[in-house]
């Protein structure tokens, strides 16, 4: 997230926008907050699946737990996500954790 001042008016750009996830619910407190205080003039977001009507998005519980499926019945498994999806990769670590606890190692 980053905040922007300029010519007397305050833009802040929220990045891509995440309702969902563990962190979804804090981007909607950050932007009630600068909201409320009255001090954003602009605000920019981005969202991959902003209208997306066509299929669902999996909540992260559920991605976990076919992760934690697909370890435990695979000897070597290799996982792409981007690396700064966070609570993907926290999905992952936390499947390998519960589960098969083989070595965890992110890439970028």
């Amino acid at each position: 997230m980053l905040k922007i001042k300029c010519d007397g008016k305050t833009i802040l750009h929220t990045g891509d926008f995440r309702g969902h996830g563990y962190m979804g619910n804090g981007i909607y407190k950050v932007i009630d907050k600068f909201h409320i205080a009255g001090n954003v003039d602009i605000l920019i977001t981005e969202g991959t699946n902003v209208d997306n009507n066509t299929k669902s998005i999996l909540p992260e519980y559920v991605l976990k737990k076919e992760f934690k499926e697909v370890l435990r019945q695979y000897k070597n498994t290799f996982i792409i996500c981007s690396s700064t999806d966070a609570d993907r990769l926290e999905s992952i670590y936390s499947a390998n954790k519960e589960s098969v606890r083989q070595p965890f190692i992110v890439d970028t």
